[in-house]
């Protein structure tokens, strides 16, 4: 456990899964969770500064190794090559981790956490996870999409992972990576269709290149037109900031955790 003079980190094994619990020593009963997942080839401990941000703000926060990376077996971190072919189910076992880790915090909750209400923000290509989260568990009240690749269909379309391909174990087959899109059933958005489903945010820098902001707007779009038909419309927005690109920053953070606290 690494102490500041507020703040703890705590790093656990869960059934196997690495995790870390990053939260302020005084803070009020009943603290909201949120669940933080990272980008694409890093880490937990990446997610420091936005965990110890939120931290701050009273949040109780998790964070998770992706599956391959991290403290995980055959990971990025001591291979140095990630397996791209294996991305659709390393997101949707990911996610299905946090039931896991949800559970155990029940069974341990002597920090007075809410578990009934909890959040899930991804980052990049952990906003994946985070939006798997929300249909996957009745927990998840809240998602929030952060810098988030998340239109499949773009990625797919135009081999966006080939940038990566340094990283690779093997060749990227999109091919392959479609079936699995199918076979996780990963698209969420043919998977928020029940009127009690989370609350959803987009949190996206409008000079953000990795993936152009239109396709993410195209794909923000269709989901809201998805929460319109269920009459859900005022459960999904988009915030967007001029001075930023494919990272986070003080006003992204700021705004995630107001929207968090709201009822």
């Amino acid at each position: 456990m690494i102490c500041s003079e507020a703040c703890s980190v705590v790093s656990r094994k869960v059934e196997g899964i690495p995790v870390l619990y990053v939260y302020m020593r005084k803070r009020a009963p009943s603290s909201k969770v949120v669940f933080l997942f990272h980008k694409l080839l890093f880490n937990k401990e990446d997610c420091l500064p936005a965990a110890y941000y939120l931290a701050k703000q009273g949040f109780y926060v998790v964070c998770l190794d992706m599956l391959g990376h991290g403290d995980r077996e055959n990971s990025y971190d001591t291979l140095g090559k990630y397996e791209f072919n294996h991305l659709i189910s390393d997101i949707y076992d990911t996610a299905m981790d946090v039931h896991t880790v949800i559970n155990h915090m029940s069974l341990n909750n002597d920090n007075a956490l809410d578990l009934e209400d909890v959040a899930a923000v991804g980052i990049s290509a952990g906003a994946n996870i985070a939006l798997a989260c929300g249909y996957l568990h009745k927990e998840i009240k809240r998602v929030a999409s952060m810098i988030g690749v998340v239109n499949w269909d773009y990625i797919i379309e135009k081999q966006t992972l080939n940038s990566f391909h340094f990283h690779a174990s093997t060749k990227i087959d999109y091919e392959n990576l479609k079936r699995d899109i199918v076979r996780y059933n990963i698209n969420s958005l043919c998977n928020y269709d029940a009127a009690n489903g989370p609350k959803i945010s987009f949190f996206n820098g409008l000079l953000d290149t990795t993936i152009p902001l239109i396709e993410v707007k195209r794909y923000y779009k269709r989901l809201h037109s998805r929460f319109s038909e269920l009459e859900r419309q005022d459960n999904i927005s988009f915030h967007g900031y001029p001075l930023a690109g494919h990272h986070l920053n003080i006003p992204m953070l700021s705004d995630l955790a107001e929207w968090l606290m709201k009822g």
